[in-house]
């Protein structure tokens, strides 16, 4: 056999390999990594469906076990844990919200994709992550100036309630006002800011929103009562000297209070006065025959037990040591103005008191009178013992199962006190008016001089299905 001479790759033709791959490596290299991209945020966002997930069946979970869910948060910021169950990539921050109808607001990010959810929306969508716009949706929130609505402490807040993060700092500015720091909203003056608030961890900055928060002038009592909308069967209107009462068949004056409906009967000097829906059932007013209010039985067990049983959120909210008056009449053949102006006299019966400062009454028998339709002027000028029809069957106090009675004394004699009875007459009688007798007890307070309406500006409050609700201011 002869020598075979061996070919080998001359150096053009390594050069030209070398440039082929290369050329290769250019093309394919940006398409895989497309791919992984791809692939990671596809993967992100399959966490962020399995984390909503999570968050649907807690809710529906709490229903079940009848726990009202409200505004509920889960936080993943580092450092942080939360009830949620899930499977796949641990967000490294950003918030989770449901509120009572069990709508999720989400933001999540893994500091590469921020994954985005309205709480009207039903699909997440994915954006390239950014602090400042990896957050919840910016709609403006209104707060009456002496509603308890606060940022970041207190238990009633309702602003921002997604930046209460533990183990981070939190700093919340008004860039409308010179980036001043501020805490809760009764610092804020009546107009509208713009508040930014930052988690910040270990000098980085990882989540940041914006809030627009309007702030309008404070709701009055008197405002609230002025501009009711009292409903069909209802109206506002003043008495005799200026008081605004509700009155008609059924004004929408219906109110939460220890977690039972009562009615506002009016406002009275800035307070406003409101009666249980339901009787306590029939009660003496005395167990003796003498209409001293101060000394009572009944007296005493409103502002005993029945004063006791209140919840503490609502006892807060009653004036417990107002002026009532126990001035009285000798006969209830006089107008209502009339009865108002004895009720505030000084004539008792012997040496009874003509005030008693206190927490829990009765109405007055003025009360009842003037919840009456305010459009019938009969009833201005007609004797509350003998209403007419027009007068008892549009009135929103008249009950016709039951006398009721009321704290006003009769001021001639001892054994008497005034009742409205199932007819709809205001009567003092040995028939109906001792005190000795069980009629129903509905108990009336009056509220502090700083309580509020907080839901006054939503539609339909006042009714039985959607009453409103209190709060000191």
């Amino acid at each position: 056999m002869g020598n075979q001479k061996q070919k080998a790759f001359t150096l053009i033709e390594l050069l030209a390999v070398i440039v082929i791959l290369a050329i290769i490596a250019l093309i394919a290299t940006p398409i895989i990594l497309n791919i992984i991209e791809k692939a990671r945020k596809s993967a992100f966002q399959d966490s962020a469906y399995g984390i909503m997930e999570s968050a649907e069946a807690y809710f529906m979970s709490n229903m079940l076990d009848n726990k009202e869910i409200e505004n509920r948060l889960f936080s993943f910021e580092s450092g942080t844990t939360n009830e949620l169950s899930y499977n796949g990539e641990q967000p490294k921050g950003g918030f989770l919200s449901i509120n009572k109808d069990g709508e999720i607001t989400l933001a999540i990010h893994n500091n590469e994709w921020c994954a985005i959810k309205d709480a009207k929306e039903t699909n997440i969508k994915l954006i390239k992550y950014d602090s400042k716009t990896c957050g919840f949706d910016d709609t403006p929130i209104t707060v009456k100036s002496n509603t308890s609505a606060k940022l970041l402490l207190g238990s009633d807040r309702v602003i921002l309630d997604y930046f209460n993060v533990p183990n981070a700092t939190v700093t919340c500015k008004n860039t409308s006002q010179n980036n001043v720091i501020i805490t809760n909203t009764n610092v804020l003056t009546v107009g509208t800011h713009v508040i930014t608030c930052s988690v910040n961890k270990n000098g980085t900055i990882t989540s940041s929103a914006d809030k627009t928060i309007i702030i309008e002038e404070e709701i009055k009592i008197e405002d609230v009562i002025e501009n009711n909308d009292a409903g069909e069967q209802g109206s506002v209107a003043e008495d005799a000297v200026g008081n605004k009462r509700l009155t008609g068949v059924d004004p929408n004056n219906y109110v939460s209070f220890n977690n039972e409906l009562w009615r506002i009967i009016g406002t009275f000097d800035g307070q406003m006065k409101i009666i249980r829906v339901e009787s306590l059932g029939s009660k003496a007013w005395n167990t003796t025959a003498v209409n001293n209010w101060a000394t009572s039985s009944l007296k005493n067990e409103l502002n005993g037990t029945y004063f006791n049983s209140i919840d503490q959120t609502s006892k807060a909210l009653i004036d417990a040591d107002h002026l009532w008056h126990l001035g009285g009449e000798t006969t209830a053949k006089i107008t209502r103005a009339k009865m108002y102006e004895s009720e505030r006299n000084t004539v008792v019966y012997g040496s009874n008191p003509t005030t008693w400062n206190g927490a829990v009454g009765l109405m007055y028998p003025s009360d009842y009178a003037y919840a009456t339709d305010s459009t019938n002027t009969v009833c201005d000028t007609a004797t509350i013992f003998d209403w007419n029809d027009a007068c008892k069957q549009s009135n929103w106090l008249f009950t016709k199962t039951a006398e009721q009675w009321t704290i006003t004394p009769d001021n001639k004699e001892a054994p008497y006190a005034y009742t409205i009875n199932d007819a709809g007459s205001i009567r003092i009688s040995t028939d109906t008016g001792s005190v000795t007798l069980l009629h129903d007890v509905r108990p009336v307070v009056y509220l502090k001089s700083n309580v509020r309406i907080t839901n006054a500006d939503l539609d339909g409050t006042g009714t039985k299905e959607k009453p409103f609700l209190l709060s000191l201011s």
